[in-house]
């Protein structure tokens, strides 16, 4: 083959490749939307860091990931030897980019928990087996003192 007509194919070889790159990029969003969509609903903790939230002292915990980019919680826990359990409640704003979750929270009612105020909190999200997994667990907001970030597993609550 001509050298001459060599030229043109490694020219227009780089181009042709960009251009399918970029289709596969053009349907990102659609697949970032699937993602996001999953996980928008009521969300009940099942699991924190592979126990029972009991074992972290959590009667409950339920969330709510709503459509419009905001989120509530409300947890309910007992400390060991206090009377009855306590509320705990939280609201703020999320976003979903690729499988991070990132959560602006705004602490309100109840108790307030490492210092009150807004904060930004982030977890890699997955879903299985129509189950949320958030490691860590932004939406962990009381948990046992000396423990650390702790994954959360949620189900659809009813």
């Amino acid at each position: 083959m001509n050298r001459g007509h060599m030229l043109p194919i490694l020219f227009f070889l780089p181009i042709a490749l960009m251009g399918c790159i970029g289709d596969k990029a053009a349907t990102s969003p659609a697949a970032a939307s699937k993602r996001t969509d999953a996980i928008i609903g009521k969300w009940k903790l099942v699991r924190a860091g592979e126990k029972p939230p009991a074992d972290l002292n959590i009667q409950s915990q339920l969330i709510e990931i709503m459509a419009n980019g905001t989120w509530t919680s409300k947890i309910e826990f007992q400390i060991p030897g206090f009377g009855r359990p306590d509320t705990f409640n939280a609201n703020g704003t999320w976003t979903l980019t690729a499988d991070e979750l990132s959560l602006q929270n705004t602490p309100s009612g109840g108790i307030t928990v490492g210092g009150g105020g807004a904060d930004l909190r982030t977890g890699r999200v997955r879903m299985e087996s129509g189950h949320l997994f958030v490691d860590p667990d932004p939406f962990m907001q009381v948990k046992k003192k000396g423990t650390g970030p702790t994954a959360g597993e949620y189900e659809r609550a009813r």
